[in-house]
């Protein structure tokens, strides 16, 4: 069955260039993300990692037929085309971005004095709170997604304006916010938020994306295995590879792991009897403050149930929870949830390139690339990201002339 994954996957490619025209879309991004998955498994670096079962590739190949079959019906659909016609559509000031880059230090403010500290200061004086123990519930989510909506107006407004000061108030508010969740020990905030400055350059600055891409994913692999060795020091014990890591590679390590022990708890959970959680599981999409009044332990059955390999990895993509809700039906749904949100996207890419449209583009973009993770697409920072944009450049009203009879 691994053959006929990998098999499937190399057809879609050409699939999706033909599609798209171009290389690089939504589909071909989904397919090289999961298919490198499952292809770094194969190597099975760690004692943590068995032989994956048909039945996981059989999941896996319902989820990939329907990604591409949504996304496709949503990328054509003349319905979709919102483009706006000339003037009609609200632009963001730079006077609005430094509104909500204070905002949001506002926020942070209020939440630091909540959590009586950050994280990098509980680790570094050796207190037993952790990252964890950070922000207030729900508020925290809604102003991680207006960081990350900040610095890309920021990084739009930095290549695009003329005047020189604008461009040093953006640069400040892109470092600033960076450098504030690297204090958090936040890798998931780090890496979304990579990820999207990156789609974002890549339209704006295309050749010195194709330059920084490499560097910079050295980098951030690099940075990566600092803050893993930062946050726990027996990564040894916790990924139990069969061969001794080698010290200064260990962001290799640590990304080899979270992206491999994905299948590793997938195969886990489907080799399980149906857990049939249905929506209570789901309230883990709820803002936390009304998780508990909908299900006081729902948010974490899925970890109680045995379906991961171990406590220390809990990525196990996309569509897991769904799985786990509702069987293949479940994956079925996400899937094509995914695959039509991606086809929108695009749509509106291809009918109107302007700031609006990639700007959400680059949101869907980290959505994909993530899908190996979690389901960030109903991560709550993710739709506020989505609908924080979608309300910034919303239409402008149109006032009604008035006639008046001589």
């Amino acid at each position: 069955m691994v053959l006929a994954y990998i098999g499937i996957s190399l057809l879609l490619l050409p699939a999706s260039y033909w599609v798209c025209k171009r290389w690089i879309n939504p589909l071909s991004i989904y397919v090289v993300v999961w298919l490198a998955v499952v292809l770094l498994y194969q190597l099975r670096l760690s004692e943590l990692q068995d032989v994956p079962a048909d039945k996981t590739y059989v999941v896996l190949l319902a989820a990939l037929c329907f990604f591409a079959l949504f996304f496709v019906i949503f990328r054509f659909i003349p319905t979709l085309s919102v483009g706006p016609k000339e003037g009609e559509r609200r632009s963001v000031t730079h006077t609005q971005i430094v509104f909500l880059s204070l905002a949001w230090l506002f926020a942070e403010i209020i939440e630091i004095v909540y959590s009586k500290g950050l994280p990098i200061v509980w680790l570094l004086t050796g207190s037993s709170k952790t990252y964890f123990d950070y922000g207030i519930p729900t508020f925290h989510g809604l102003f991680n997604s207006v960081a990350l909506v900040t610095i890309l107006l920021a990084e739009y407004e930095l290549f695009t304006a003329q005047k020189h000061n604008i461009w040093r108030d953006d640069a400040i508010i892109i470092g600033a916010i960076l450098l504030f969740y690297v204090c958090l020990i936040s890798r998931q905030m780090i890496v979304s938020a990579a990820v999207e400055l990156l789609v974002v350059l890549a339209f704006l600055k295309p050749k010195w994306t194709k330059r920084l891409l490499l560097p910079l994913i050295l980098v951030g692999i690099l940075l990566f295995g600092v803050i893993g060795n930062f946050r726990t020091s027996n990564f040894n014990v916790v990924s139990r590879f069969k061969t001794t890591p080698i010290g200064f590679l260990s962001g290799f390590y640590w990304v080899y792991m979270y992206v491999t022990m994905t299948l590793a708890n997938i195969n886990r959970l489907v080799g399980l009897p149906p857990l049939h959680l249905g929506f209570p599981l789901i309230s883990q999409y709820l803002p936390s403050v009304l998780r508990p009044r909908v299900s006081r332990e729902a948010a974490y059955q899925l970890f109680n149930s045995g379906a991961l390999v171990s406590s220390n990895f809990t990525a196990s993509g996309y569509f897991s929870v769904f799985y786990a809700a509702y069987g293949v039906l479940g994956v079925l749904i996400i899937a094509g949830l995914y695959g039509a949100v991606s086809g929108w996207s695009s749509h509106i890419l291809m009918n109107t390139r302007d700031e609006r449209s990639i700007l959400v583009f680059a949101v869907v973009i980290q959505v994909i690339i993530l899908s190996f993770f979690d389901n960030f697409l109903l991560y709550l920072p993710d739709v506020f990201q989505l609908l924080i944009l979608l309300y910034l450049f919303r239409k402008k009203r149109v006032q009604p002339s008035s006639e008046y009879a001589d």
